[in-house]
C-alpha cells in the first residue's frame, strides 16, 4: 500500500528533526514504522502556494487548501490519504462525502468542535466524509458519536505514545530525587503555570518549569527563588517581556531560550525529576481537546508519577490507572495538597512511576499505535473497494 500524508504542521521538518536526534517521532503519526506493515508513506510538502495557505488560515473551514489541492493533483499515485489532523483535510472530506474523491481517507482526531447548528453542518458535510477517524482519546470518540452522530463504524480509539525503545525510563532512585530533585513541568500549549506557581509558594521543594505561558510573563518580578523557569520563546515573543525587564537582566532562576529543548536535552531533566506536573488552562473555545496528552505520555514513558489538571478528554485516567493524581481547574490549594502528598509518600510515588512506565510499554506507545493504524488502513482500503497497487 502506498499512502500520502499531510498535516497542520510541517511534517518534513519534524522528520528531519527525528532523523537528526530522535526528536518528536511520535508527532510523525507512525510513518517511521509503517513499512513493517507493507505501507509506504510519502509526506506532501507543507507549503507551495502562499496565497492558498493564507486563505486557508482565514477560512479554516476549508482545511489547508495549499496541501489539499496538490493532493488531488497527485492522488492517482496513492492508495489512501492519511491526515494527521482531520481539520486539515476538510475539503477532501467533503469531496469524499460527495463521492468525487475516489481514494479513502484515514484521519487523526485529537479535538472535537463545540456542538452548534453550524458545527453540526460542517461535521456532517466534511468530517463525516472520512472513511476512518482515529481518535486519540475515548472522550473525543464519544463526543463525535454522541454530539454529531458520526457512525461508530467510522470511529476508532487508538492509544498514542512515544517509542519506548528509544526513551528508556529514568533511574528509579526516588530517595535521591526526593532530596536533590524537583517537580518538573514542560509545555506551552494552554498551560496554567500561574496556579502551579501559587501552589509552590508554600511548598518547600523545587519546581522546574520548561515552557511558556502569558501568565508567567506577567509575574516575572514575583517568582520565588525555589522555582526555576526556562522560558522557550521565539524572538518575536521576547518583545512581550515587561518593559522593566531585559533578557540579560532577568533573575538567576529565570532563563530564556529561543527554541524548545530537544529530546536529548530534555530527557536528563526527567531523570532528576521527583514527579511531573501538567497544569492546564483548558480553552473555552476548544472545550473538547486532548490538551496535555503529549506531556502525559512523555512522563509515562520516563516512568514518573503525574499530577494533572482534570481533563476528561485527555485519554488516560491517572487515578484509575494508579499513575498519579488529578486536580480541579485553577485550584492552587488542590495542587498544593497533591504535591505535598507525593512528597510525603515517596514509595507510593515510585510505584506510580513504575506503573506509568509499564502502561507505556504495554499500551501507550508508538509501536502499538502504528500497528493499530496499519490494521485500520488495510481494513479501510479493503472496505473502500479500491485495489491496492
Amino acid at each position: 500500500m502506498k499512502i500520502l500524508l499531510l498535516n497542520n504542521y510541517d511534517l518534513n521538518r519534524t522528520l528531519a528533526e527525528w532523523q537528526e536526534d530522535g526528536q518528536a517521532e511520535h508527532q510523525l503519526w507512525g510513518i517511521t514504522l509503517l513499512d513493517k506493515y507493507e505501507i509506504k508513506a510519502d509526506i506532501i510538502q507543507y507549503q507551495v502556494y502562499e496565497n492558498l495557505k493564507n486563505i486557508s488560515q482565514k477560512l479554516k473551514i476549508l482545511g489547508d487548501l495549499d496541501q489539499e489541492i496538490r493532493v488531488v493533483k497527485q492522488i492517482y499515485q496513492y492508495d489512501l490519504i492519511y491526515s494527521g489532523h482531520y481539520f486539515t483535510t476538510s475539503l477532501l472530506g467533503l469531496l469524499r462525502r460527495l463521492r468525487i474523491l475516489k481514494k479513502p481517507i484515514v484521519a487523526v482526531a485529537f479535538q472535537s468542535p463545540r456542538p452548534s447548528f453550524f458545527s453540526k453542518i460542517f461535521v456532517n458535510l466534511s468530517i463525516a466524509g472520512n472513511d476512518k477517524i482515529i481518535c486519540l482519546s475515548d472522550g473525543i470518540k464519544k463526543h463525535l458519536e454522541d454530539d454529531f452522530n458520526i457512525s461508530p463504524k467510522k470511529l476508532e480509539f487508538i492509544e498514542w505514545g512515544y517509542n519506548t525503545e528509544f526513551h528508556p525510563p529514568a533511574p528509579s532512585n526516588i530517595a535521591h530525587c526526593r532530596q536533590e530533585g524537583y517537580i518538573l513541568t514542560a509545555g506551552k500549549s494552554f498551560r496554567d503555570y500561574d496556579t502551579l506557581i501559587k501552589a509552590f509558594e508554600e511548598i518547600d521543594f523545587y519546581l522546574e518549569i520548561i515552557g511558556y505561558s502569558d501568565n508567567i510573563l506577567e509575574r516575572l518580578n514575583s517568582i520565588p527563588k525555589h522555582i526555576n523557569i526556562t522560558l522557550t520563546l521565539a524572538l518575536d515573543v521576547l518583545a512581550h517581556l515587561p518593559n522593566n525587564y531585559q533578557v540579560n537582566q532577568l533573575p538567576q532562576n529565570i532563563k530564556v531560550l529561543e527554541k524548545l529543548l530537544s529530546t536529548a536535552q530534555l530527557l536528563p531533566k526527567y531523570h532528576h525529576a521527583y514527579a511531573v506536573a501538567i497544569p492546564l488552562a483548558l480553552p473555552e473555545h476548544k472545550p473538547y481537546n486532548t490538551v496535555g496528552l503529549s506531556s502525559l505520555i512523555e512522563a509515562m514513558c520516563m516512568g514518573k508519577a503525574v499530577i494533572a489538571t482534570e481533563n476528561q478528554d485527555m485519554g488516560v485516567d491517572l487515578e484509575k490507572e494508579g499513575i498519579g493524581i488529578t486536580v480541579p481547574l485553577k485550584d492552587s490549594l488542590a495542587w498544593k495538597q497533591a504535591i505535598q502528598y507525593l512528597l510525603d509518600h515517596p514509595q507510593e510515588t515510585q510505584e506510580m512511576g513504575q506503573k506509568a512506565r509499564y502502561l507505556a510499554e504495554q499500551k501507550y506507545n508508538l509501536g502499538n499505535f502504528t500497528q493499530k493504524v496499519a490494521q485500520c488502513m488495510h481494513k479501510t482500503l479493503l472496505n473502500s473497494g479500491t485495489d491496492s497497487k
